[in-house]
């Protein structure tokens, strides 16, 4: 499929990128065989494309290139395939096989899949290669494909000679094969792989072996595997000629051991690394004769001494050391490991090695004797040598062999034992499926007493159908009182219990094995052999228990009603048994006294079986069977309920009844435990008001329930009730129920304890009227638009309306509804509960559209002031509520004027804006724009370092000073006191200083100065006095436009900037 996937989406590239695919062609042929090795018969798959379709007479011939054997003549069709299916018919001629499908209406255009099986006898060519193959069809002008195949190439001709054919023997191999390809001398390599088992010596012998006439040193030889050589070829060897490897049986290669089964040597080069089998050939093994041997003793379970006797075969010599003697013990002997060999003699000479594998014992010929051929042997193992004889008596078979005789032989020999005696098993519970207690007694043997210290077992053999732990603790076993300390193990179903005490011969013994460790009776009832036997009284003795069936536990019945005469449903609860597993097939009975009065028939939907509806209902005399729809397991609780309207009635007199439960699995029927049916007192409910009286089924008025009761045994029976909570209370005065939806339950109770069945009546009660919030807007609100939307919230869902129109309560119940107003407006907004409570609210709002009137009086618009505040005036009228100015409420006189003064934060031009409100959001609106222009007063005194700026006083670094009438002034001060920037050029003296749009250059010395590049004549020229430059006061104030004051008694000057 993926190679169908693949070749698909070739095609569909090649079409998309614009090659062309040829027309009427066969193409995308893929050719692979198996195997694909040179002359070997293989099978062929062949796929490829068509481009039309092939006629349902049509052929596919398949064209081999020379090399190939294709088989001539018709073939049988069972070994081709076209498309997964069988041709009509397949041919062959010369290399060109023809192929008729038989898919009717032939084949379409597309993929095309050809199988030859290798049963139909093509051979690949002798010589590896790659070839091509042709696939046609006989489509009209439909052109040939082609696939490649590549076949890997291999020696031929593989022959060998095996001498002699004895399975476990040294042996020589003579090997003839053809290469192919030719092998380089000192280069190349041949490759022999042996039969499994086959053994290849140690250390490699030197210049033995022939490769040709070529001796091969060892150096030359490995072994990649232990059955596989490789050889390096000493002399070049030509294709195509047959070639031979000699390998003498002094090269020491011996024989797999396997024999009467065809076998081959595989030969392969590092050429031609396909290996290819030799003509097959049949090792022959012998054996000893007439083994026989005797234990002593033969009891089960014995430390016994064994002796073999046999006679190796007439080639089966063996020699000191290396030879060895096989036996092989049966199962359950125990053969022990690591003891002393000299516990065993070859014909009386005591032995010094053996091994140990398992249940095989391999025992070397001493090294003071050599058996001849045919010679009688004699094995002899002493009981110090441990080997422990099987538990179970029996008839038992052991295996002997040699290293020459290698075929193991058998030899019979029987086991016997000891039993116990008085077995007696108690399970208890006997029921199928139960976890029990076994308690075991027995008496033990003559021979059998048990002992602590030896740790001798007792085994307890259940058999198929129980349930046994895989291990028990010990603590859940006892042995004549005395509780195991160590596990109970358990091998397939036989536990073996390690006794904890000493049990003498011909004792009683009694085993305990608690429920706790968990064994479970069988499923099925019937009868069961449990087998007891012991480490001394190893003879199996079996016991017979009985397994019951078991039953449904008593059954518990619930009775809706215990009232003589009454319609009744029923539940009825009890636990399955340890067998009574229930499917959906099984049945449930239920068997009723005859005086209860049974329907016809139920409905399923009535019944129902742990809470499902029951499968199927019917109902035979008194007694109905039911159908569980649901699987119930063994011990689990079953609860059945019939509904009150399935129509089981009570009987009609009072008395004593049961009902008996029984399943088709556990067929006894149980009784459940008496019930009384008996006659009850009865209690009448009357209410007032007898009906609701709102809607929906709501009372609005609080309901009060008058109880009476009446029995025919009580003149006066007592009456409980109790409202919805299950805490009943006697009843003595008529009861009201409070509001919401409430429950009332009542009864009454004889004299004699018989209890009416509780009644029940619902309440809907609401006395409460939903109450109306408005939230928005207020009542008796003035509003400035004429669209509105009235806000609130109700206490309780209710339907709700707005001057008669309906209104959505919200689920948290709040409402909103918007509507328009003229001029005074009053909305009624009534709100009804669903128990028909109804209240209702007003609300009143105006519409007032005019705003109030506004007059500014100070400042006037654009004034300009030089201190960073100013005092706002003005008048409004008794509509507004509220006056602000920038943001901030100022408070209205009598007179309706208000006066506030504003800081002015920012130099140059500021708003003032003056609000005024009425009630109703209307706005009169003003804003005032204020020129602020901060003014800076400097005051000097002549020859007075201390000066004011701005009513704050400072210290100057040089007083003002008069010089020839004129008042100097230091530039610095002046220049700091008006944020002027001010710079000295050293070169030419000058003073440069800088304020807003004005620049003054002046120069110490010269009587004249530049302002803003005019030329200004100086009073006096700027000098340096005492390191301070010095200049005209008059000059530099009047140029910076200032204003200057000269107070001439006190010698001060005031300057004021600007002017």
């Amino acid at each position: 499929m993926f190679k169908k996937l693949l070749v698909f989406l070739l095609i569909f590239t090649l079409t998309l990128v614009g090659i062309a695919i040829p027309t009427k062609a066969v193409y995308s042929v893929s050719v692979s065989a198996t195997p694909n090795t040179a002359g070997a018969f293989a099978s062929y798959s062949i796929s490829f494309f068509m481009q039309n379709p092939l006629a349902a007479s049509g052929s596919i011939f398949i064209t081999f290139p020379s090399g190939f054997t294709v088989p001539q003549g018709a073939w049988n069709t069972n070994y081709v395939q076209v498309n997964g299916v069988y041709p009509t018919s397949v041919s062959a001629s010369g290399q060109v096989i023809t192929i008729v499908p038989s898919q009717p209406g032939g084949l379409g255009a597309g993929y095309v899949s050809v199988f030859i099986s290798n049963s139909a006898g093509v051979k690949n060519p002798p010589i590896g290669g790659t070839y091509s193959i042709t696939i046609s069809t006989t489509t009209s002008g439909e052109g040939a494909g082609y696939g490649t195949l590549t076949i890997t190439s291999a020696v031929t001709g593989v022959y060998v000679s095996v001498n002699p054919l004895l399975a476990g023997t040294k042996a020589s191999y003579f090997i003839q094969f053809t290469p192919n390809v030719s092998l380089v001398q000192n280069t190349d390599y041949i490759y022999i792989e042996f039969p499994t088992g086959t053994t290849l010596p140690t250390p490699i012998p030197n210049n033995v072996m022939y490769v040709g006439t070529s001796q091969v040193p060892s150096t030359y030889i490995s072994y990649p595997t232990s059955t596989k050589m490789q050889i390096k070829v000493p002399i070049a060897l030509n294709a195509g000629v047959v070639q031979q490897v000699y390998i003498p049986d002094t090269f020491g290669i011996i024989n797999t051991t396997t024999s009467n089964v065809p076998l081959t040597v595989k030969v392969s080069t590092s050429k031609e690394t396909t290996p290819v089998d030799s003509n097959p050939f049949t090792l022959i093994g012998t054996s000893v004769s007439s083994p026989t041997v005797t234990v002593s003793p033969n009891s089960a379970s014995s430390n016994a001494s064994y002796t073999i006797q046999f006679n190796v075969s007439p080639t089966g010599g063996l020699s000191p050391t290396t030879d060895y003697i096989k036996i092989e013990f049966p199962e359950g002997t125990t053969v022990p490991a690591n003891t002393n060999p000299t516990y065993i003699s070859v014909n009386g000479i005591a032995c010094s090695n053996r091994l140990v594998s398992g249940n095989l014992l391999t025992i070397y010929i001493p090294s003071t004797l050599a058996i001849n051929n045919g010679q009688f042997v004699i094995v002899q193992i002493s009981n110090n040598f441990g080997i422990v004889n099987p538990s179970t008596p029996g008839t038992y078979t052991l295996k002997v062999s040699t290293s020459k005789d290698i075929i193991p032989v058998p030899a019979y020999y029987t086991i016997t034992g000891t039993s116990i005696s008085n077995l007696d098993v108690v399970v208890d519970p006997p029921t199928q499926n139960a976890n029990a207690q076994y308690t075991i007694t027995f008496k033990t043997s003559s021979s059998g007493a048990l002992s602590r210290s030896a740790s001798d077992k007792i085994y307890v053999a259940f058999p198929t159908g129980f349930t046994t732990p895989s291990s028990i603790s010990g603590v859940y076993v006892t042995v004549n009182g005395t509780q195991c300390t160590t596990s109970i193990t358990n091998t397939s179903g036989k536990l073996t219990i390690t006794t904890p005490v000493d049990v003498g011969a011909n004792s009683t013994v009694t085993v305990v094995i608690s429920k706790n460790a968990n064994i479970i009776n069988p499923s099925s009832s019937g009868t069961y052999q449990i087998k007891v036997s012991t480490s001394k009284d190893v003879v199996e003795v079996m016991d017979n228990v009985d397994i019951v069936k078991s039953t449904v536990s008593k059954p518990q019945v619930q009775l809706t009603s215990y009232a003589v005469s009454d319609d009744v449903g029923v539940t009825i609860i009890f636990n399955t048994g340890s067998g009574g597993a229930l499917t959906t097939s099984d049945t449930i009975s239920l068997v009723f006294p005859s005086q209860f009065t049974l329907p016809s028939t139920i409905q399923t939907g009535l019944v129902k079986v742990n809470n499902v509806n029951a499968l199927q209902v019917t109902k035979s005399v008194n007694r109905i069977d039911i159908k569980p729809s649901v699987n119930i397991g063994a011990n689990s609780q079953v609860t059945v309920a019939i509904d009150k309207s399935a129509g089981i009635k009570n009987p009609t007199q009072s008395g004593d009844y049961k009902i008996s439960v029984y399943t088709s699995k556990e067929t006894t029927p149980i009784d459940s435990d008496t019930f009384k049916i008996v006659i009850l007192p009865v209690t009448t409910a009357a209410v007032s008001p007898a009906q609701p009286d709102g809607e929906n089924g709501y009372y609005k008025t609080t309901p009060r329930i008058t109880l009476t009761a009446t029995s025919p045994v009580d003149t006066n029976p007592q009456i409980y009730f109790y409202i919805d909570n299950p805490s009943p209370q006697l009843y003595s005065a008529p009861i009201s129920i409070p509001d919401g939806v409430h429950t009332l339950y009542f009864y009454a109770k004889d004299k004699y304890g018989n209890t009416e069945v509780a009644k029940s009546l619902q309440f809907k009660v609401d006395t409460i009227k939903p109450t109306i919030t408005i939230t928005s807007p207020q009542d008796n609100a003035v509003l400035n638009s004429k669209d509105i939307t009235i806000k609130g919230r109700v206490s309780e869902q209710a339907t709700l309306t707005v001057n008669g129109a309906p209104v959505i309560v919200k689920p948290d119940l709040t409402f909103e509804y918007a509507t328009t107003i003229v001029g005074k407006t009053t909305f009624t907004i009534v709100a009804k509960d669903v128990a028909g409570n109804t209240n209702q609210t007003t609300l009143t709002v105006s519409l007032d559209t005019t705003p109030p009137k506004l007059t500014v009086t100070k400042p006037v618009a654009f004034q300009t002031v030089n201190v960073p505040y100013v005092n706002v005036e003005g008048i409004t009228d008794a509509d507004a509520v509220k006056v602000t100015v920038n943001g901030q409420q100022v408070q209205v006189g009598s007179d309706f004027k208000f006066s506030y003064r504003v800081t002015l934060t920012t130099e140059g031009l500021n708003s003032i804006e003056v609000i005024a409100e009425d009630l109703a959001g209307n706005q009169a609106r003003q804003v005032i724009p204020i020129n602020y222009v901060k003014k800076t007063k400097l005051i000097l005194q002549v020859d007075n370092k201390n000066a004011i700026l701005n009513d704050k006083a400072i210290q100057l670094d040089a007083p003002p000073k008069i010089v020839n009438g004129r008042t100097l002034v230091p530039i610095r001060t002046i220049a700091t006191a008006f944020n002027a920037e001010i710079a000295w050029e050293p070169v030419f003296r000058l003073v440069i200083i800088k304020l807003g749009d004005t620049t003054i250059y002046l120069q110490i010395g010269v009587s004249y100065a530049s302002v803003n590049g005019k030329k200004v004549t100086l009073d006096v020229a700027p000098q340096i006095i005492g390191n301070y430059t010095y200049v005209p006061l008059r000059f530099i104030s009047e140029s910076l436009n200032a204003s200057v004051e000269w107070d001439g008694a006190t010698k001060t000057i005031i300057i004021i900037y600007p002017k």
